[in-house]
C-alpha cells in the first residue's frame, strides 16, 4: 500500500482497500490509502491500454455543369477497428457469465480479479450527393444521403487471478474466453432540399424539408448478464431490428440592414436512440426516438468597434434522451426518455474593441430546462411484496427491486441555468494574451433536482499566450504557445455521476435517499506549451 497513488488515485491502476465494504481506509493526515493493481505472481498491473485504428477512403467528384448548376458525388469507405485492455479488481464471476463455484479445498469461489479486453471492428460505406441551382434571387440546394455501417462488438477475458478460475473455464492470455458477441448494422438514408428567396436587399426567407430512414438491428448477446435468485447468470440477448422514418421540416425569415441583422424560425426535428441506449437503459423501457419543436428569434447588431447579439428559444421535446446522472459499468453515461421536456432560454454575446490592440468580450448562455413528465426507477432494499403499493414496484434485468417515483415541473439533469463567459483580448505585433474566467451555475446529478445529489456552481480563469514569428525562409510563420489552466487552482467539480436507493424501514425515503455521488474534478493550475510550424 501507498499514501498517495498515480494522481492521488487512479481507477486504472489502483483501488482504495476496504472500498467494498465502506471502510475505505485513510493515512494519519486523512488522505486515502490506495493500492496497486496486482497480478497473481506480486507484479503490478502495467498497462491500461486504448487502441483504435481507422482508414477513410474518399471520393470527391465536382462538376460546374453551368453558371446556375453545380453537382457533387462523394463515395466514401472507413475501416475501423479497436479495443482497450483494463483490470477489473474483484469483480464477481456472474458478471462475466461464469457460475460460482467450490473450488479443491471446498470454498465457493465468487470473486476474483480480471483482465478483460472489450472492442469493436466496424465497415462504414455509402455516397453523399448535392446538387444546387443559384439564380436572381433564388438559391436552392437538394441532395440524397446513403450510408451503410456494420459492425461487431466484442469481449474476451484475458487473465483471472485465481488458478481456479482460470482452469475451470480456461482463461490465459493465450486462450482468451468470448464473455460477449453481437453484430449491429445500419441503415441511414435521406434526401433534402433547402432554398432562400431574396424579397429585398434588407429581406429574406428560407425554408428545409428533409426526409430521414434509419434500420438499425443488433443480434448476439450483450456485455450484461442477468442473474437470477440461484445466482445463475444468464446471457443478455440482442434482438432490435427497429425502423424509423423521420419528417423534419423549418421555414423563416431574414432581416439585414446596415449594422442590423434579425431572424425568427420554427423546426422540427428528430433523433434517434444510438446503441448504447438500447444496451444500456438498464431498468428503463426500450428507449424511443426523440421529437424537438424549435421556435428562435434573434437579433444582431455590428457597428465598427461594439457588438451585440441576443437569440431566444423555446424548444419543446417529446421523449427526450437525457442523462440519469447514473455510469454504466464502464464510466458511460446512462440516458432514458423523459416524456415531456422543455427548454427556454437567451444566447447574449457582446464584445467591444476598445484600442486597435486591446478586446473585450464576454458571452452568455441563460435557460430554463423542465422536465413535465417522467418516471424515475429507484432501487429499493425493502422486501414490498406484500406491500399494498406493490405496483409501484418492478425487478430490473440484473433482479433488484426497483420502485418507481414520478416527477413533474423538476430541473434536468446536466442542464444547468446560467453559463458565463468573459474575455479579455490583447494583441499587438506577433504578441496575443487572452485571460478568460468562465461561470457555470448548479448542476443536478439526476432529474429530481435535489440539491445533495448535484454539483455547485464554480468558476474558472485560463490564461493563454502566444507569440508568431515569420520567417519568411523554409518556414513561413512558428507559432508559440503557452496555456495557463485553471490559473487559481479552484476546486471544482465540472461532471459526475449518482446511484440512490431507498429503504423506508431504515429511515431512506424517496425524498431522504441514500446516496453515493461521483465527481470528475478539474484539475489544478495545468501548463501546456506548443510550437507549431506552417510550411
Amino acid at each position: 500500500m501507498c499514501d498517495a497513488g498515480l494522481g492521488l488515485f487512479n481507477t486504472l491502476y489502483e483501488v482504495l482497500p476496504g472500498a467494498e465494504d465502506y471502510t475505505v481506509l485513510h493515512n494519519d493526515d486523512g488522505s486515502y490509502l490506495v493500492e496497486r493493481y496486482r497480478m497473481a505472481d506480486g507484479s503490478l498491473w502495467p498497462r491500461t491500454t486504448d487502441n483504435f485504428w481507422q482508414t477513410h477512403h474518399i471520393l470527391n467528384f465536382a462538376w460546374n455543369i453551368d453558371d446556375c448548376w453545380k453537382l457533387s458525388v462523394s463515395p466514401h469507405y472507413t475501416r475501423g477497428y479497436g479495443y482497450y485492455e483494463e483490470f477489473r479488481y474483484h469483480n464477481k464471476l456472474v458478471k462475466y457469465g461464469l457460475e460460482y463455484f467450490k473450488d479443491a479445498d471446498g470454498n465457493k469461489v465468487k470473486k476474483t480479479d480480471f483482465v478483460r479486453r472489450k472492442g469493436l471492428s466496424q465497415d462504414t460505406y455509402g455516397v453523399v450527393a448535392n446538387l444546387s441551382w443559384k439564380k436572381d434571387a433564388w438559391d436552392v440546394v437538394g441532395g440524397l444521403s446513403v450510408q451503410q455501417f456494420k459492425g461487431n462488438h466484442f469481449g474476451f477475458l484475458t487473465y483471472a487471478a485465481n488458478p481456479a478460475v482460470s482452469s475451470k473455464y480456461g482463461i490465459s492470455a493465450d486462450n482468451p474466453l468470448k464473455y460477449y458477441d453481437s453484430d449491429a448494422s445500419k441503415l441511414d438514408a435521406g434526401a433534402f432540399v433547402k432554398a432562400s428567396l431574396a424579397l429585398s436587399e434588407a429581406w429574406s426567407v428560407f425554408g428545409d424539408l428533409q426526409y430521414r430512414h434509419v434500420d438499425y438491428k443488433s443480434d448476439g448477446y450483450n456485455d450484461k448478464y442477468v442473474v437470477d435468485d440461484d445466482d445463475v447468470p444468464h446471457r443478455h440477448v440482442l434482438d432490435i431490428d427497429v425502423h424509423y422514418d423521420f419528417f423534419n421540416p423549418k421555414a423563416g425569415v431574414n432581416f439585414h440592414s446596415g449594422p442590423h441583422r434579425a431572424f425568427a424560425s420554427f423546426a422540427m426535428s428528430h433523433r434517434e436512440p444510438e446503441r448504447n441506449n438500447f444496451t444500456d437503459n438498464g431498468k428503463y423501457p426500450a428507449p424511443r426516438a426523440e421529437r424537438l419543436l424549435d421556435w428562435e428569434a434573434g437579433y444582431q447588431f455590428a457597428a465598427r468597434s461594439f457588438r451585440a447579439g441576443a437569440t431566444f428559444y423555446y424548444m419543446r421535446y417529446k421523449d427526450q434522451l437525457v442523462q440519469t446522472g447514473e455510469l454504466s459499468d464502464i464510466g458511460e453515461a446512462l440516458t432514458t426518455n423523459i416524456p415531456d421536456s422543455y427548454r427556454l432560454g437567451a444566447e447574449l454575446t457582446a464584445g467591444w474593441d476598445l484600442t486597435r490592440w486591446l478586446t473585450l468580450e464576454g458571452n452568455a448562455a441563460l435557460s430554463r430546462n423542465r422536465l413535465l413528465d417522467f418516471d424515475e426507477y429507484v432501487e429499493d432494499w425493502d422486501d414490498w411484496k406484500d406491500n399494498p403499493d406493490a405496483a409501484k414496484y418492478h425487478c430490473d434485468g440484473n433482479g433488484d427491486k426497483m420502485r418507481q417515483i414520478h416527477y413533474s415541473d423538476k430541473a434536468l439533469a446536466f442542464s444547468p441555468d446560467a453559463i458565463l463567459n468573459g474575455f479579455v483580448n490583447l494583441h499587438f505585433g506577433g504578441f496575443s494574451a487572452v485571460w478568460h474566467t468562465g461561470y457555470v451555475s448548479r448542476m443536478y446529478l439526476d432529474n429530481s433536482e435535489n440539491a445533495d445529489r448535484s454539483l455547485p456552481a464554480y468558476s474558472l480563469s485560463d490564461l493563454s499566450l502566444g507569440y508568431k514569428i515569420k520567417p519568411r525562409k523554409v518556414v513561413k510563420e512558428i507559432d508559440l504557445g503557452v496555456d495557463f489552466r485553471n490559473v487559481f487552482s479552484a476546486r471544482a467539480a465540472q461532471s459526475g455521476w449518482v446511484y440512490s436507493a431507498v429503504s423506508e424501514s431504515s429511515g431512506y425515503t424517496p425524498d431522504k435517499r441514500y446516496y453515493q455521488l461521483g465527481f470528475v474534478p478539474v484539475a489544478p493550475l495545468t501548463i501546456l506549451g506548443h510550437v507549431a510550424f506552417r510550411f
